[in-house]
Parts: C-alpha cells; sequence; structure tokens
C-alpha cells in the first residue's frame, strides 16, 4: 500500500537513461522520505553529466594556463587565484571544470567575444599558447557534433563586444552592431541545441556602466553622465535583444542567468555582505578595485592590493571589469539555486501522495476487521501521525498529522461498504526550504467476501492548500526568501484481492495480489522577494501505479485479540523522471523545463503487522505497524478506535 514512514538515507548516484529531450517527531512518510532520497534538489550530482562552459573572462577558470583567470589571489600568499561563479556550480554538482586546454570542459576564455565563442563551440577552437596557454579544438568537433542529452551548458558574452562597440561604432550605428554580435550568440546556441543540448544556461550581460572602468573614466571627465547612460542603454538592449530572440525555433531548455540582476542585487546590499560602500575621495567605494595595477580603476586605498589593509572581500570588483572573490561567490550561489530550486519544489506533489497514505492506511484497517470474519458496521475515530528524519537529503525532515472520522455499513453478511473524512496537515522542511500543506479529504470504501475469497477497495480525494511556501535563498552570507502559495489535490484508487489456503476457523492464510493507483495535482503559482530568483511555476502532475503482490495472514491470540500479517512485493510502473516548467518573472525569457525528481528504485517489500484488541462488548482499537525495505528503517505507526453500530 501507500506508506508512510521515518527513513534515513545517504547520498549515493542516482542512475537513469534520458532517452526523450523534456520540455523530530512522531510520525513521517516512507513515501515522501523514498521520493526524497531519489530528489532531483537533493541529489544535483546524479542528474547531469558534465558541465560545459563557453564564454569570457567571466567565466574562464584558466585557459590561458597556470590556473590564470580574472579575479584576485588569494590573500593566504599561495598564490592561487579565488573561485569564479561557475567553479562553485561545479562543486555544488559534483563535475569537473577544468579548462579546455588541460582536456575539461570549461571553454571560456578572458577577451573573447561572441564570434570566438561560437569558434569555441563548432569553429576553430581555442588557442592561447602565445600567452603561455595551450589549444583545444571546437567542442563539437571532439564530440562529432552530439551532446549527452544530460549534459549542463552554461555559455555567456557580450560584454567585449560592447566595449569594442562603444571604442570603435558611431553612436548611430550601435542598434545594428549590437544586433550583430546578438546574432552570433544566438548561432552559438543554436549550434549547441543541433547537436542535441537539453539544458541551456544563458547569462545575460551586467550593466557595464556600474563597472569601474567607466566609472573611473566619469569620476576623471572623460565620461558625461549622457555617455554613462547610453553604456547602461546599449547594456540593456542587447540583453533585451538576446532574450526576445534566443528562445525562439530551439528544442532546448533556455535557463537564463541574470547577471545584470545579479550585480545590482550586490550593489544594493554591499553593507550586508561587509562591502565598502559610500563616497570615499570622491568616488563611490562601491566601484574601487582590489588591483589597479593593470589600470582602468581607482584602487582602494585602503582594501586594495597596495593598501593600508589588503582585503578584497571588502570590494565587489578586482580589477576594471571582474568580481572579486566575495562576488563570484554570491554569484555562485545564484547560480547554485537555478538548478537546485527546480527539485525542492519539484517535491510539492509528493505532500498530496502523502495525504494519500494516512486515507489509504487507515481504509486499509478498517476494511480488514470484516476481512474473512462477521461483517459488522462500525463508527470509527482513527489518527495518523508519521515522522522522518532523512540524512544526507540537505537535511530534510517531514511531518504528518490526520485526524479521521467515518463510518461503515453492512450491506448483507457479505458485503461492507463506508465513508471517511479526514483533516490533516504535511509538513516538508529541507535546508533553505519549507513546504507546508493542509488539507480536507474524503474516503470510500467497500469490501466483498464470498467464502475464502475477499475483495476490498477504496477511493479517496484529499485537496490540499500550500498557503505559506517558503524557499529561502543563499547568496553568500544574506538570505533573502520566495514566498508563495497554491492549492492541489491527491486522488488514490486501491483495490486487494485474497484467497485463504487454510482450512482452520481461528487461522486464516493465501496470497493475495493488488494495484494502487493515485495522482497528485499541484497548481501553478509565482514566488515574490526571491530577489533575481523569483520564479513562476507550472502545474505539476504526478502518477503511481503500483502493482504488488504477496501473503496475508490473520488469526485469534485469544477471544478479545486478532492479530494480522501482510508481506508484499510491489512495483511502481509509472514514469520514474519527472520534469517542472517554470520561468524567471524577473526577466524576458520564455518558460523552460528543469528536472524535478529521479525515482532511484520503482521496486520494494512491504512487511506489515497490527493487531485489534476488543475493549468493553462493542468497542476496539486497531494498532497498525508497516516496514519498508524501499529505504533503511522505514516503518510507520496508526492507532483508531471503532465501535460496533
Amino acid at each position: 500500500m501507500l506508506r508512510d514512514a521515518s527513513c534515513e538515507i545517504s547520498k549515493g548516484a542516482t542512475s537513469i537513461t534520458a532517452s526523450q529531450r523534456p520540455r523530530r517527531r512522531l510520525g513521517k512518510q516512507l513515501w515522501v522520505c523514498v521520493l526524497l532520497a531519489t530528489a532531483w534538489g537533493a541529489q544535483a550530482q546524479s542528474y547531469f553529466s558534465e558541465l560545459v562552459v563557453f564564454g569570457d573572462s567571466l567565466l574562464d577558470s584558466g585557459n590561458y594556463g597556470s590556473d590564470r583567470r580574472a579575479t584576485n589571489q588569494l590573500t593566504d600568499g599561495s598564490g592561487q587565484f579565488a573561485q569564479i561563479s561557475p567553479q562553485y556550480l561545479a562543486d555544488f554538482l559534483g563535475l569537473d571544470l577544468l579548462p579546455a586546454i588541460e582536456g575539461g570542459t570549461n571553454y571560456a576564455v578572458g577577451g573573447y567575444q561572441t564570434q570566438n565563442v561560437l569558434d569555441s563551440i563548432n569553429g576553430e577552437g581555442i588557442n592561447t599558447a602565445f600567452f603561455g596557454g595551450g589549444t583545444s579544438p571546437a567542442y563539437l568537433d571532439q564530440l562529432a557534433n552530439q551532446i549527452n542529452p544530460r549534459a549542463l551548458v552554461f555559455i555567456n558574452g557580450g560584454g567585449n563586444d560592447l566595449n569594442a562597440i562603444f571604442a570603435s561604432v558611431a553612436p548611430a550605428a550601435v542598434p545594428a552592431a549590437i544586433g550583430d554580435r546578438v546574432g552570433n550568440f544566438n548561432a552559438a546556441v543554436m549550434a549547441l541545441d543541433q547537436a542535441g543540448a537539453n539544458y541551456i544556461m544563458v547569462s545575460n550581460v551586467p550593466d557595464l556602466s556600474l563597472t569601474p572602468g567607466p566609472q573611473a573614466a566619469f569620476a576623471a571627465g572623460f565620461y558625461n553622465a549622457a555617455a554613462m547612460a547610453s553604456i547602461s542603454a546599449s547594456t540593456d538592449g542587447f540583453n533585451t535583444l538576446l532574450a526576445m530572440t534566443s528562445t525562439s525555433s530551439l528544442a532546448a531548455n533556455m535557463i537564463p542567468v541574470d547577471l545584470d540582476g545579479a550585480l545590482k542585487f550586490i550593489m544594493a546590499n554591499a553593507d550586508a555582505y561587509g562591502i565598502a560602500n559610500g563616497v570615499f575621495n570622491g568616488l563611490d567605494q562601491r566601484f574601487m578595485c582590489y588591483s589597479g595595477g593593470s589600470g582602468g580603476c581607482f584602487e582602494h586605498p585602503v582594501y586594495g592590493l597596495n593598501g593600508a589593509a589588503p582585503d578584497p572581500r571588502k570590494l565587489v570588483f578586482n580589477d576594471a571589469l571582474h568580481p572579486t572573490e566575495i562576488t563570484s561567490e554570491i554569484v555562485g550561489d545564484y547560480l547554485i539555486d537555478i538548478v537546485a530550486a527546480p527539485g525542492k519544489i519539484g517535491l510539492l506533489p509528493e505532500l498530496g501522495f502523502s495525504a494519500a497514505i494516512g486515507q489509504a492506511q487507515i481504509t486499509a484497517s478498517q476494511l480488514r476487521q470484516s476481512r474473512w470474519g462477521e461483517v459488522k458496521p462500525r463508527l470509527f475515530v482513527a489518527t495518523h501521525v508519521a515522522n522522518a528524519e532523512v540524512s544526507g537529503v540537505e537535511s530534510a525532515e517531514t511531518d504528518n498529522s490526520s485526524l479521521f472520522i467515518g463510518r461503515t455499513f453492512a450491506a448483507s453478511e457479505a458485503v461492507i461498504y463506508g465513508f471517511s473524512a479526514s483533516l490533516g496537515k504535511q509538513e516538508l522542511d529541507l535546508d533553505n526550504t519549507q513546504l507546508e500543506a493542509d488539507h480536507w479529504g474524503v474516503n470510500g470504501m467497500l469490501g466483498l467476501q464470498r467464502g475464502n475469497l475477499f475483495i476490498e477497495s477504496q477511493v479517496g480525494l484529499a485537496v490540499l492548500a500550500f498557503n505559506d511556501l517558503r524557499r529561502d535563498i543563499k547568496l553568500g552570507a544574506k538570505m533573502v526568501s520566495a514566498v508563495g502559495d497554491t492549492d492541489g489535490f491527491a486522488l488514490n484508487l486501491e483495490i486487494l484481492t485474497g484467497l485463504n489456503l487454510l482450512s482452520s476457523s481461528t487461522w486464516k492464510l493465501g496470497p493475495a495480489v493488488g494495484v494502487q493507483l493515485a495522482r497528485s495535482l499541484v497548481k501553478g503559482y509565482a514566488e515574490s522577494g526571491g530577489e533575481m530568483s523569483n520564479y513562476r511555476w507550472n502545474e505539476q502532475k504526478r502518477d503511481r501505479q503500483i502493482l504488488r503482490v504477496g501473503l496475508i495472514a490473520k488469526g485469534a491470540l485469544s477471544e478479545r485479540a486478532t492479530l494480522f500479517a501482510e508481506i508484499f512485493a510491489g512495483k511502481d510502473f509509472a514514469d520514474k523522471e519527472f520534469h517542472v516548467e517554470v520561468k524567471n518573472t524577473q526577466l524576458l525569457f520564455s518558460e523552460y523545463s528543469m528536472p524535478a525528481l529521479l525515482m532511484e528504485d520503482q521496486s520494494e517489500i512491504n512487511v506489515n503487522v497490527g493487531s485489534s484488541i476488543k475493549i468493553g462488548t462493542e468497542g476496539s482499537v486497531e494498532i497498525y505497524h508497516s516496514y519498508s525495505d524501499r529505504s533503511e528503517n522505514a516503518q510507520s505507526l496508526s492507532v483508531g478506535y471503532s465501535m460496533v453500530f
């Protein structure tokens, strides 16, 4: 049956084949726990096969050799460069991201314009040997133009193009020049799409007027306010055109990355990050750089490389354009949220299944009272309380509690039917995420007996209200919360039939076979409060289709106590891979699909035991316990009281 359980799950690889390109408390759920163990958000390492990066210096992890990249060197005297944002993403995914000249999958090169990015994908490749680096053939040439459908591609470009346009193109010709460069970018995306890329993260360009170079020129009088406004407008024009044109006629999922919004967020929250802020020596400290040796920016007199107390973590920029380690760290967290959030929100339908679990369990316990025995009408009340602490899955912890009241009726000596109503609450707490739902539900049940044969069935509806959904987003040392609400429902149907093979009047034993069908639907909703990570999540619909076979037994321990035991082998024949449709509400990009849930193992063994103890002349207490091998220590308990009426 659908089961509740506590579970302890350690991280591990979950392997699937993507053959299609998809557009502390008492009581918690085995069902949810099992799904948590295989959820994409908690098992990011298990889905994407590789992280492939194309672009310019903002993403270059060392294609000029010697691990050189456009960020500050660490202040520990090691001479090592600080990590850049895609490296944080790679670490989260558990994937390597070596420079392409070392045989890795990072093809981004400092100084690249969009045409160079295109060449690194399906043109001349990379050649930085003149600067002490190395060479690498174009990415698609190495793969014979066939990308693994589970590869995650990250591409940026345009900043160097815009700088070149500002320096060499007449103002009247700037829009056309920007259009040409966006065309190069889109050609690069098209090439990846046509080679089978399924997931392409596409970054916009940060507002170049908010970088130290133009700000220094403005402070020195080389740029006026109109020039600064033109730079900002041109950047915005590039980003708008990119969003409008790059998503047309593509099979791949275009996943927008708002680097422009990320930079503006960091600027607006400089104080919260301990970043130097306010005017100093006539210049906004946020636009001062750590290393001014290459020119183009004002080195901070205190926190700069040659300052009184050098500290790059006090500054946004390393030089005239590139970020310091703290900026890369914050952006890295933002990138991680982009790929992790769908796996968290993708668990919402499992709260619907959680409600169905309780309904199925309580209904089964009532039908079991009349199995191979006298059919008696009963009035019953029951509680379903469950708990699970899941280790290794982002500190996940679930709570589930429900209250049931119902009535059964004896239509004849062989037929029993009944109804129940329930109220309950489900909670799923993951790291940085709280998913909660209140529900009300109704159930109908029917049991038939003929000799040693029985058939039991039940159908249920649970209506859920998700009134306080909160997804906390870690961005460096600061946390923001994306909040929203929605509703949904869960339907479940179960049929079980069994045959007694014993001739004993007090003990029954025989085979049983059953089917369980369930559907959970969560309506779409939009978040707010998440800064550049506000999303609109589309409707999610998920099915369960479980066939189970086993042995069941029932017998009298005494005149007042009855014992039952069951063991089932089951398999879920529904889909094992699920996706969620999502759109960043801050950007013009279209919606896209992301992996949300993976079913690692759709088979399980369930062992269920319980007892019914008579209280007085007409009452009885039912106790039900279940164990499953689908995860370690997966078990559940329910208690009910019924009275012949």
